[in-house]
């Protein structure tokens, strides 16, 4: 076993009581205790990190330390891990807790200590256990009741960052702007690769936007954003846990590898398309986007107007096709994987076939 005490990054067998405890000391969390015992169960359904709740025995029954925490680390899968470094996913969702979330509004856990490796691709991330929590179902869909409450918080990341170029210009941010022309070259393949793999199991509505979008993506891709401000980039159902703490808290937001700079209603869009049945989403949606613009407006963004609103909100839901299309044959496949993509696109077809998004992707 390496010497964690002077490696900060580690693999989730290398986390001994104590390492655990000098660094729950180190962030104020315990106090004269040591941890004693730890029992590692894994959580969450996450593709390109591996996460773990990690039940803590302590020394003495005298503390206030936590009974448990979160461990986020490496993906173990090869082909994760690969797919993580191409986009520097681990890099992003460190310094989102370092740098960014104490800048925003959004309810996130508690990060006690992180570190990242970018030589190795290597990172852990040790957060706060909102256990017991309630998750939404990704394959079924969600409620209008959960998007609405999503909204409420999204905007919470959205705004007090909106146009605040100290922050959207950080490097690190942005390093899907430099990756516009790798994936406008690989594009192609990538959604023939879908295809091939996924093609007998899609409807007609399904595998015709995948066809019409495969031409798109160049067009898309260098769009030139306007509002820009943080965004999650992944924001849907599989990364919310909602009711935290047993209920005292309604929504925290997880999993920010996919963080960057970008426009807002990217987030909007890509929420509502990929957890909304299609006919509660027709029903709400115009609802559902001014009140997420009224949401932004209150918290001081200007210069924004519901009009802009809704036209961003229809062309930013290409994200989706695109998005899923090639996540989908660059991570790890798996039985629960392949349900949830299929289910996320087909919802996201019916989304930008009723919104007309082509028609807002100029190819010349």
């Amino acid at each position: 076993m390496p010497d964690i005490s002077s490696s900060p990054v580690v693999g989730i067998d290398d986390i001994t009581p104590a390492w655990l405890t000098d660094v729950l000391t180190a962030a104020g969390t315990i106090d004269d205790v040591a941890v004693i015992e730890i029992a590692r169960d894994p959580v969450g359904a996450g593709q390109v990190g591996d996460t773990y709740r990690l039940a803590l025995t302590y020394g003495h029954d005298d503390h206030d330390g936590p009974s448990s925490v979160v461990a986020k680390v490496s993906a173990a899968d090869p082909t994760s891990r690969a797919a993580s470094a191409m986009h520097h996913l681990y890099e992003r969702e460190v310094r989102f807790y370092e740098l960014v979330a104490p800048k925003v509004d959004i309810r996130v856990p508690a990060c006690m200590y992180s570190a990242v490796d970018l030589d190795e691709n290597t990172f852990i991330l040790l957060l706060e256990d909102l256990a017991p929590v309630r998750m939404a179902d990704q394959i079924r869909g969600v409620t209008v009741a959960d998007v609405e409450t999503a909204l409420i918080e999204l905007a919470k990341l959205h705004a007090p960052v909106w146009g605040d170029t100290s922050v959207t210009d950080l490097p690190w941010l942005n390093y899907g702007a430099g990756q516009r022309d790798q994936l406008t070259a690989f594009s192609g393949m990538l959604f023939d690769m879908f295809l091939e793999r996924y093609g007998p199991d899609l409807n007609d509505l399904t595998d015709s936007v995948i066809r019409e979008y495969r031409e798109l993506v160049a067009a898309f891709t260098n769009h030139e954003h306007q509002s820009v401000t943080v965004i999650h980039g992944d924001y849907r159902a599989d990364n919310m846990l909602y009711d935290g703490h047993g209920g005292d808290v309604p929504l925290v937001t997880v999993d920010w590898q996919t963080v960057g700079a970008g426009p807002g209603l990217l987030d909007v869009a890509y929420l509502l398309g990929t957890g909304l049945d299609p006919d509660d989403r027709v029903a709400n949606e115009e609802r559902l986007v001014r009140g997420y613009h009224d949401a932004i407006t209150a918290a001081g963004v200007t210069g924004y107007d519901r009009e802009q609103c809704w036209t961003d909100y229809r062309r930013y839901a290409a994200y989706g096709v695109i998005m899923l299309t090639t996540a989908a044959v660059v991570v790890e496949r798996t039985e629960r994987g392949d349900e949830m993509f299929l289910a996320m696109l087909r919802r996201i077809a019916a989304q930008v076939t009723d919104l007309d998004t082509a028609s807002l992707i100029p190819t010349s």
